[in-house]
């Protein structure tokens, strides 16, 4: 850690208040506050040449702020004689009063951790003195009195949790704001403490962090020797530290594909879901039109099911679309990610497709507001929505296209017109088959768009699927919604 440019600090004194079983730290009638300590801890860091310094401190109940003060003294300090040095402070619950917890984040520290330690069916019995859902709600409350600072947390395994109660402290922390985990395996550190009931294996501890990354959590350490601070600067989330879940979902059709959109919006605005993009097909074909769209002015209904292509009214807007040979993506991401106004958005999610199909082979250019152009024609159309701060973008990438099928689907005034635009389609879209001379493998098509996104958007892709609460989501959004005549006819 200090080679690294990092270091932990103990605050307050080294005898608790409390008596964790799993805990050396001495407990008893503490010592007084040193006055001097903010400076000398500053002092040290600028001598040290640390870049990102943790503060941490034993339980204070017997003083009125919990040692609050004290912290935030101590972050001023670093901050005057170390401008630049990062600084995460790991703090104990303060009796779960939120004044003291503001005397800490007005202070602005990069992140504020406050661990867990165990389970919630071992909490009681190993934590006395501390409240398992006053834990959650300091950690909710740091968001709420100050939204740039980063949410941190950490617990222990091998104290006699179960898988299913790993599962749900992950759940709870995560619906409680925090961004940053770290789970490591308890060691009994005197023959005092309680004793070890399970070793973890590096595995499990690595199937722990994948659980907690397709939860959203935006960075996660998970090991044996794992601790709190463990090489606490690399796990600072930055921009190029983005996750984002990448989903090679099956061919769907076309009722199920757009509530599976949905679905992932609602999750990510809620916290519940990591930023995710999806890359999928459709079974059968279908036409989607956009959300102010009328559906018997725009398709034949008579011809579609004719072809058994379903007809579905999107969440989005724009106009209608005829899927059969693409590849359609979606991805849900925060807005602060595509800052600016709509067309920046979108010029910015877009280029994840443009670097996509250069990877392809191909010069691709985006035209505002929502179009991808390769040789001055279409090749990729796009639309969005948003909810409680997230974009949800999807497009199409033409890998084929029948032009002729398109245009007996899509509603125009007369035959005679529909030849004219038959023609005049031919000159403005495009296709990966026409314009590569060949036609690519979806295969192909889906690894070159995902590497095009995670260098443009930079981020880190995560491969994994749908869960099981997503896809009931989705099940029950599609049953209730796109599957029936009241959304479809909706104008």
């Amino acid at each position: 850690c200090f080679s690294g440019g990092t270091a932990t600090f103990l605050i307050l004194g080294n005898t608790c208040t409390r008596h964790c079983l799993y805990c050396n730290v001495r407990s008893g009638i503490p010592e007084r506050i040193d006055p001097s300590e903010p400076e000398r801890i500053a002092i040290a860091v600028k001598s040290m040449g640390l870049k990102y310094a943790v503060i941490t401190s034993v339980t204070r109940d017997d003083l009125e702020d919990g040692g609050a003060s004290q912290f935030a003294a101590t972050i001023r300090a670093i901050r005057k004689y170390s401008p630049n040095c990062k600084i995460e402070v790991l703090i104990p619950d303060l009796k779960g009063d939120f004044e003291s917890l503001r005397i800490i984040t007005r202070e602005n520290p990069d992140v504020v951790s406050h661990n867990i330690e165990v389970s919630e069916n071992l909490f009681r019995r190993m934590r006395p003195g501390a409240n398992f859902n006053r834990s959650l709600q300091l950690l909710r409350k740091v968001r709420e009195l100050n939204p740039k600072i980063k949410v941190k947390s950490g617990f222990m395994l091998g104290l006699g949790e179960r898988k299913r109660d790993i599962i749900a402290i992950m759940k709870k922390l995560r619906d409680s704001g925090c961004q940053i985990l770290t789970i490591g395996q308890y060691l009994r550190p005197s023959r005092a403490n309680a004793p070890v009931r399970r070793y973890y294996t590096p595995r499990e501890f690595e199937s722990l962090r994948r659980a907690a990354i397709s939860m959203g959590f935006e960075a996660v350490a998970s090991g044996p020797l794992v601790r709190s601070s463990y090489r606490a600067d690399e796990y600072y989330p930055s921009e190029s530290a983005r996750n984002v879940r990448v989903i090679f979902d099956t061919p769907r059709d076309a009722f199920l594909n757009m509530a599976i959109d949905e679905a992932l919006l609602q999750e990510c605005s809620f916290k519940r879901a990591m930023p995710t993009l999806r890359l999928y097909s459709w079974n059968p074909p279908a036409v989607s039109i956009g959300f102010f769209q009328r559906i018997r002015e725009e398709v034949d209904l008579k011809r579609a099911k004719s072809l058994g292509v379903d007809v579905v009214r999107r969440y989005t807007g724009g106009g209608a679309v005829f899927h059969e040979m693409e590849l359609t993506y979606s991805i849900v991401i925060p807005e602060d990610w595509a800052p600016g106004s709509i067309t920046s958005s979108y010029r910015k999610i877009c280029s994840g497709i443009v670097r996509g199909l250069s990877l392809l082979g191909l010069r691709a250019e985006f035209s505002p507001i929502n179009d991808i152009l390769v040789n001055g024609r279409k090749i990729s159309g796009n639309a969005q929505t948003r909810r409680n701060g997230f974009i949800l973008q999807h497009g199409t990438i033409l890998i084929g296209l029948d032009a002729e099928k398109m245009f007996s689907l899509l509603k125009v005034p007369s035959e005679k017109l529909r030849g004219k635009m038959l023609n005049e389609a031919m000159g403005r879209v495009t296709c990966l088959e026409w314009e590569l001379g060949r036609k690519p493998s979806l295969k192909e098509v889906r690894e070159a768009i995902k590497i095009g996104f995670s260098e443009a958007l930079k981020f880190q892709p995560v491969r994994d699927g749908l869960t099981q609460s997503e896809l009931k989501l989705a099940e029950g959004l599609a049953s209730r919604k796109y599957r029936t005549k009241r959304w479809n006819f909706l104008r």
